[in-house]
């Protein structure tokens, strides 16, 4: 039987431009948060890494939680974003 997937919301971090490249979308274990990592231009003040809350039982975006620049402002490029089994904590690579 096929699956049918179903548009929860559409997110634009950092109201980026058509520029901006998304290399990396995870779930935290308990699926109530989405980290969102990339080459994000357009950004202000230059973020490149996006943490949304997610509620689970409606499927819906609560808020933007986060947003950072882990190495700083300048030509930061996040490659991959993971978070660690207990959801505490949230590994990111990339040019930093």
């Amino acid at each position: 039987a096929a699956s049918v997937l179903t548009l929860i919301a559409l997110i634009n971090p950092g109201d980026g431009t058509d520029d901006d490249v998304i290399t990396s979308v995870n779930w935290s274990p308990d699926g109530r948060y989405l980290a969102v990592g990339g080459r994000i231009d357009g950004s202000t003040s230059n973020r490149d890494l996006f943490v949304y809350a997610f509620d689970p039982s409606t499927s819906s975006v609560l808020s933007q939680i986060a947003s950072v620049s882990p190495g700083g402002i300048g030509n930061d490029a996040i490659a991959s974003v993971n978070w660690s089994p207990d959801g505490r904590y949230l590994a990111v690579g990339g040019r930093i």
